[in-house]
């Protein structure tokens, strides 16, 4: 039996889930609604910043409520993403979620803080 997401979750998933709506990520949103709760808002094209922090706030928030496998499933869809954006970005954007992506599977918290903290870093 799974429980609930928590209500800060459930509000960044919401977020997540309107920010992939606008950039027509349907199979994305959908898992984002989901853990929200409810279809997403409306909602203007986020930057590649908004994007990735929203992406990343979740995974987090997702993996303190030791929903590892729906944080692994946030953590593919970045890493998705931003591997095609790599044309608009530096190409470590995308290797780093793949990092990202890699911590979440392994259920590994240090190797997940340190993937973070390196997003952060190229998103501030």
């Amino acid at each position: 039996m799974s429980s609930a997401p928590g209500a800060g979750t459930a509000d960044r998933a919401a977020q997540l889930a309107a920010a992939v709506s606008a950039l027509d990520q349907p199979e994305w949103a959908a898992d984002a609604a989901r853990l929200a709760g409810g279809p997403p808002p409306e909602a203007a094209v986020p930057t590649y910043r908004d994007l990735a922090r929203a992406g990343l706030d979740l995974v987090e928030s997702l993996v303190g409520e030791g929903r590892w496998d729906d944080a692994a499933i946030q953590a593919r869809h970045l890493g998705r993403y931003f591997a095609g954006a790599r044309q608009q970005l530096h190409a470590v954007a995308g290797e780093a979620f793949d990092g990202l992506h890699a911590a979440v599977r392994a259920r590994d918290p240090e190797e997940l803080e340190d993937f973070a903290d390196l997003l952060r870093t190229l998103f501030p």
